[in-house]
């Protein structure tokens, strides 16, 4: 007997979120002592080193979206994706 039409995407929703459950919990037990052991580090680490370059003016503002921009593209190119 074949499936009824409902019941098959239902079961593959149900069958989603059990997975997404399990992997939830089973990566909160097994990360946890990862996790708090690298997060006060990382939080000092990133307080230290993030520093906003100073720069006045719209001219810069434009100036610093213009190099990200290429910045990007020219990671695309390396990983062979760009144009």
């Amino acid at each position: 007997m074949a499936p009824d039409g409902l019941a098959v995407p239902l079961a593959e929703i149900i069958g989603a979120l059990i997975l997404i459950a399990l992997v939830w919990i089973l990566g909160t037990f097994l990360f946890r002592k990862i996790w708090k052991r690298s997060s006060p580090a990382h939080l000092q680490f990133k307080e230290e080193s993030h520093q906003h370059h100073g720069g006045s003016g719209d001219e810069d503002k434009w100036t610093r979206v213009a190099n990200a921009f290429v910045m990007d593209w020219s990671m695309l190119g390396k990983n062979g994706i760009g144009f």
